[in-house]
């Protein structure tokens, strides 16, 4: 019996750390996300001077990991209302770049290329319907293999290597859509979680299923190779 309860507060103590481990993690990339979002507004030169700040001081990295290489997992897969959000997302981040471009007088054939993106991310799209999500996911890959969008990235890596401001833009949004995405995998990591919690309270998980629970968790944050 003793033996028993020992294996109980062991497994609620490992909840409870991982518990207080993930909303570190939320309270990390939401904290980082309302600053990238206050510098959007900011003038060209001083958005930058306030980037490389941010960057010489680490914020880009979480427990010594680059979060443009950071990864948060549930276990679950990422269902669909995800994949379209992540991906019409990534969509109208590069209409914005293009809008960049072509103010710097570059790229006026993007004005193509935005519509066609503007007749993707406008469309409704069922995220309970498999058909209509493949159809998106096709729409999406015809447009990543146009030659204008390989225009777009030749027109990309060219203000990179040229425009420091560009450069920061391009930057803030790859270091934007990780932190999104982070975020959202964390605030889903925290339901599983409580979900866990929940059938423990209840009596429907015993420790020994606690702690493999827990153990199906242990990589879900890790930083890809």
């Amino acid at each position: 019996m003793a033996e028993h309860k020992d294996n109980i507060s062991t497994a609620k103590a490992s909840l409870e750390l991982v518990v207080m481990e993930n909303e570190s993690l939320l309270s990390h990339f939401s904290n980082l996300l309302k600053e990238l979002e206050d510098m959007e507004a900011l003038p060209p030169e001083e958005k930058r001077k306030k980037f490389r700040e941010l960057e010489s001081q680490g914020a880009f990295k979480f427990q010594g990991v680059d979060i443009r290489r950071f990864q948060v997992s549930t276990n679950k897969p990422l269902p669909s209302k995800e994949f379209l959000r992540r991906t019409q997302r990534r969509l109208q981040n590069t209409t914005s770049l293009i809008n960049d471009f072509q103010s710097r007088g570059e790229f006026a054939e993007g004005e193509q290329l935005k519509i066609e993106i503007e007749m993707i991310t406008s469309a409704l799209v069922d995220d309970t319907n498999p058909a209509e999500v493949r159809a998106f996911k096709t729409k999406v890959e015809d447009i990543r293999d146009s030659e204008l969008f390989k225009t777009y990235q030749i027109t990309k890596k060219k203000f990179i290597l040229q425009d420091p401001d560009v450069r920061t833009d391009v930057e803030m949004v790859s270091v934007k859509e990780s932190v999104e995405d982070s975020q959202q995998a964390i605030q889903d990591r925290g339901s599983d979680l409580k979900e866990i919690q929940d059938k423990m309270d209840a009596g429907e998980l015993s420790a020994d299923e606690v702690m493999t629970e827990l153990a199906n968790l242990s990589k879900s944050s890790e930083g890809s190779s």
